[in-house]
């Protein structure tokens, strides 16, 4: 069984969508950085590695630049450009 402190990196693809939700280890959690991976979108980001852990859903939002957007309780992931020349940026709310 893992330790309280140990952690592990898990990646998820970045759905073209505005607003998504993440199952994650009920526990804090660190959004490390998203990028383009063989032409998808990616995020990766710091977990528990306890696997006893129960799940708990995570929203994410991604923003197109220039585009207006409610930034209350959004944290800032990173920017990541597609083939298709445009500019979006990825953010979690924070409960």
């Amino acid at each position: 069984m893992a330790d309280a402190f140990e952690t592990v990196i898990w990646k998820f693809p970045v759905p073209a969508q505005s607003v998504f939700d993440l199952d994650l280890p009920d526990a804090p959690f660190a959004p490390l950085c998203v990028q383009m991976q063989a032409g998808v979108a990616q995020v990766w980001i710091q977990v528990n590695a306890d696997p006893n852990l129960a799940k708990r859903k995570r929203r994410f939002v991604v923003v197109a630049t220039g585009a207006p957007f409610d930034s209350f309780n959004l944290h800032y992931v990173g920017t990541f450009q597609p083939q298709s020349g445009l500019v979006f940026h990825l953010f979690y709310q924070v409960p």
